[in-house]
Order: structure tokens, then C-alpha cells, then sequence
């Protein structure tokens, strides 16, 4: 069997495991502290999702870069200086990261989200212990690109397999065992993401490509790179401003409560998206490498087998679940009112990620082709005309305002893309 159908296998078991777990331990977690503390634990996972923007195209440069340089063993030590320098920006970002969100926390609770029966001490420790949390985990996403990019994707999500399972069923521990409370919560997540960024930095290292000496930090070997990482820090924000931005607006104008149904919405989308991921984490690397031997014969088939993969994986079991999506989330959760609150949000929610998702291939395309100024001035225009839109439809209808912006979205995505990409890259 191939790397590549290793890879993806072992992409789709740490995904498939990723959903599983998440589809078990939300129920609990809503029983232990309730919708409107797990509301808060939902503003948590916005933030995560706003902070990547300061990402800056670092982990996707590091993935395309390793992935370019095994190609040629006498420039492995510039591979291992870039990653040393990358590695010291991204933790200085990390540390401005977890600062901030420290610092701001106090304002955060009181003018920011619209708590019920927490009081605002509660939810400004919860949101200080959140910046802590996520200034460990901002590296995580570094070393896991340069694992991509050296294909070892076996390992990367066994780590991810097994740091998951623990980092969620110790969570339900701790809850049950210490206290049913945010602050306990939030403490073990602290203390996984310390323990998960010393194994990702141990076994990045371990498996880098080999090098004569110790890399040092050297600024120079961003020259080449730059541009690159500039395009694609560019792509992150107006991504932001597309995927990010009616999260964070609904975070200010809904309750706790109600962001937490929203989240439990999100959260069944993306579990219709994650198999898909498992197979743009595979191909991308493997694109890269056969751009730089220019094996364009080779480029193409894998082009159109990945576009083929991805559409089986996605569209039947995405238009069941948005079909059945107040049924599933009654299954699941043994809640009626979640499921009434839930489910017309998850079935938009559900059928623009399956449209995004049959664009994966095609940005992988660009993205190791180097053309990281497509996804910039693809959503630089899409949000120009569809932002204005989404404030609206997110001020006025909430958490269906925010889906119905996403379907918009990606279904202009789907029309106009893919045919862009093919006449440059796939003539």
C-alpha cells in the first residue's frame, strides 16, 4: 500500500475518532454544567478559530516547505533552520496570544458576552484561563504542518488520537471527581495543551529531516518564503472576515445559552467536513512534491482521484444529515428543546460545508503551487460584497442568519473557483 493511501487512511481513522469522541462527550458535558456554562466553553472554541488568524500562513509554509525540501537532501539544513526560526516566531505569537486574552479578560465578561446566571467573576477567570490554555496549544498547529510535511501523518494522528481521548474523557473526569465547574474545566485543559506541546516539539525534532548540525534561528531563510507566508497570513484574515466573523458577532448579540445551541449545530457541520480533511492533509504534501519534480502527468490524476474521493466521503452522508438533522440531534443528545434550537441551524450549517468541501482539492492546488494570492483576492471580493450581508443577516436572524451567510458563500465559491484554478495550474 502506498504512503499516500496510508496517510489517508490514517487521516480519516484520527478524524473519524475526533467526531466520535466529540458526539459522545458533549451531551455529558451539557449535563455537568449546563447549556449556558457550555456556552462559554463555545465561546472558547470561537476564539480559537478568531486567534488562528494571527497564524500569518506560518503552518502552511512550514508543511510546503519540508514537504519541497525532502526532494533534495543537500538543502536539509536549510529546512531545519527555517523550521527553528519559524518555531521561535510562533511561539513569541503564542505568548502575545495568551497575554492578551489574559489582560482582557475582565472587559471581556462584562461588555462583551451576555452571560445569564453567571456571574461575571466566573466568566472572567473562565476567559483568563482560556488565554492561558490556548498560548500553550498555539504551537501545536506549527509542529502538526511540519509533521504533514515530512508524511508522517500515521504518527501525527495517533498523538492526536490518543491526546484527544484523554484531554476529553479526563475533562468528564476531573467534572465528575473534583467539581462540576468552568474553573476545573478549564485547568485540565491548561494542563493537556502543556503536556501536548512539549510531545509535538519532542517528536517534531525526533523526525526531522537529518542535518549535520544543530539548526539555528536564521532570519535570512525567510527570504524565500515571504512572500508565500505573507499571501497566505493575507488569505487568513479575509478568511477570517468570511468564516470567523458571524461567530464572533453571535457571541456578542446572543446569550450563552443560545450560542452554546448554535455551537452544538456547528458542531454536527463539522463532523460532516472532518473526513474530507483527511484527505486534503495527505494530498497536499504530495502535491507539493510533485510541483517541484514538475511531474504534471502525475499532478493531474492525483488531482482528479482526490476531487472524485472527496465528493463519495462527503455528499451522501451530508445531505442525509441535513435531511434528518432534528432527528440525529435528539438521538444524540436526548434533548427535544436542543434539538428544535439546533437543527434548522445545522442543516444550512450542513449543506455550505459540503460545498466547502469540494473546494479542498482545488485550494490545495494553489496552495502548493505557491499561488497564495488566489485564496487572498478570492475572499477579498467575497467580502467586499457578502460581509455588509452577513451583519445583517446575522443582527436580524441570529444563529440562521449566520448559516444562511456560509451557504451563500460557498456556493458562490463552488461557481466561479474551480474553473479559475484549472486554467492556471491544469491547463
Amino acid at each position: 500500500m502506498s504512503i499516500l493511501k496510508i496517510n489517508i487512511i490514517a487521516n480519516f481513522a484520527g478524524k473519524l475518532w475526533t467526531i466520535l469522541l466529540g458526539l459522545v462527550l458533549i451531551p455529558f458535558y451539557i449535563r455537568f454544567i449546563g447549556i449556558e456554562s457550555y456556552g462559554l466553553v463555545s465561546f472558547f472554541v470561537i476564539m480559537q478559530g478568531t486567534v488562528s488568524l494571527l497564524d500569518f500562513g506560518l503552518s502552511a509554509t512550514i508543511n510546503r516547505e519540508i514537504a519541497r525540501f525532502s526532494k533534495w537532501p543537500e538543502r536539509f539544513g536549510e529546512a531545519r533552520d527555517l523550521a527553528r526560526t519559524l518555531e521561535i516566531i510562533y511561539w513569541l505569537v503564542g505568548l502575545f496570544i495568551g497575554c492578551s486574552i489574559y489582560i482582557a479578560s475582565s472587559w471581556i465578561a462584562t461588555n462583551w458576552l451576555q452571560s445569564g446566571t453567571l456571574s461575571d467573576d466566573v466568566v472572567s477567570s473562565a476567559v483568563a484561563m482560556m488565554g492561558i490554555s490556548i498560548g500553550f496549544q498555539w504551537p501545536i498547529s506549527l509542529y502538526s504542518g511540519g509533521l504533514m510535511g515530512l508524511e508522517r501523518q500515521v504518527l501525527l494522528n495517533f498523538l492526536n488520537i490518543t491526546i484527544k481521548t484523554i484531554q476529553g474523557l479526563g475533562a468528564l473526569f476531573v467534572l465528575w471527581m473534583i467539581a462540576p465547574t468552568l474553573k476545573v474545566f478549564f485547568s485540565w485543559q491548561i494542563f493537556i495543551n502543556i503536556v501536548n506541546v512539549g510531545l509535538f516539539s519532542f517528536l517534531f525534532w525526533r523526525y526531522m529531516l537529518p542535518g549535520s548540525r544543530f539548526a539555528h534561528v536564521k532570519l535570512q531563510s525567510l527570504s524565500g518564503v515571504w512572500r508565500f507566508t505573507l499571501g497566505m497570513g493575507a488569505t487568513g484574515l479575509v478568511t477570517f472576515l468570511l468564516s470567523q466573523l458571524d461567530k464572533v458577532i453571535l457571541s456578542r448579540v446572543l446569550p450563552l445559552d443560545l450560542l452554546g445551541y448554535y455551537n452544538i449545530a456547528n458542531q454536527i457541520s463539522l463532523a460532516t467536513r472532518m473526513p474530507a480533511a483527511s484527505i486534503f492533509a495527505a494530498i497536499l504534501p504530495r502535491f507539493s512534491g510533485l510541483l517541484a519534480i514538475e511531474d504534471s502527468i502525475s499532478l493531474k490524476s492525483l488531482y482528479h482521484t482526490g476531487c472524485q474521493l472527496v465528493s463519495i466521503v462527503v455528499l451522501p452522508a451530508s445531505f442525509t444529515t441535513a435531511i434528518f438533522a432534528h432527528e440525529l440531534i435528539f438521538i444524540w443528545t436526548g434533548n427535544e428543546t436542543i434539538a428544535q434550537m439546533a437543527s434548522p441551524v445545522a442543516s444550512i450549517l450542513i449543506i455550505g460545508s459540503a460545498l466547502n468541501s469540494m473546494l479542498g482539492i482545488p485550494y490545495d492546488l494553489t496552495v502548493a503551487n505557491g499561488w497564495s494570492s488566489f485564496g487572498f483576492y478570492q475572499n477579498l471580493i467575497s467580502s467586499v460584497v457578502l460581509v455588509p450581508l452577513m451583519l445583517v443577516l446575522v443582527f436580524y436572524f441570529g444563529g440562521i442568519g449566520a448559516a444562511t451567510a456560509w451557504l451563500i458563500l460557498n456556493l458562490g465559491y463552488m461557481i466561479f473557483s474551480p474553473s479559475i484554478i484549472h486554467r492556471r495550474i491544469l491547463p
